[in-house]
């Protein structure tokens, strides 16, 4: 599954390069090239221990499978981003977004990855990550000059 960042995430891909930090690209398209999403599986959450394959909720990776069709899949430059992201200081909230859209991907009726309806259906855990990167694009702000460059 390409990064959305929904795992996905231009608007946030430019936030995250504001840090210094690279961010997944592509994906702030509506959903035409890019988004976080998942090759089904995870119907609910369980709550037991995390397990490799089926019988729970499946686990965000930067290489994730896309349940769309039509999706193409995330190039070696998106996933090395993206695993950026999962190391990065927002990585908690970014792995949240990304297995709630892992979870509950929405297709467009193209066969591609809906990335406004899948934030819609992760809002809460995509108003965390957003707001996250927010946060630390603040704080980068009053660590150097100010921001202005």
């Amino acid at each position: 599954m390409k990064p959305s960042s929904s795992l996905l995430l231009v608007g946030s891909a430019v936030l995250l390069a504001a840090l210094g930090i690279a961010a997944c690209s592509g994906d702030d398209d509506n959903g035409k090239n890019g988004g976080a999403g998942g090759d089904g599986g995870a119907s609910s959450s369980s709550s037991s221990s995390s397990s490799s394959s089926s019988g729970g909720a499946a686990k965000y990776t930067c290489t994730s499978k896309s349940k769309c069709a039509n999706e193409p899949a995330a190039t070696q430059e998106e996933i090395n981003a993206c695993n950026e992201l999962l190391a990065g200081p927002c990585a908690n909230e970014f792995q949240a977004y990304g297995d709630c859209s892992l979870a509950k991907e929405v297709c467009a009726s193209d066969g591609t990855h809906d990335d406004d309806a899948t934030k819609n259906a992760c809002s809460t855990t995509w108003t965390e990550f957003s707001g996250c990167v927010t946060s630390k694009l603040a704080d980068a702000g009053t660590d150097d000059d100010g921001g202005s460059s």
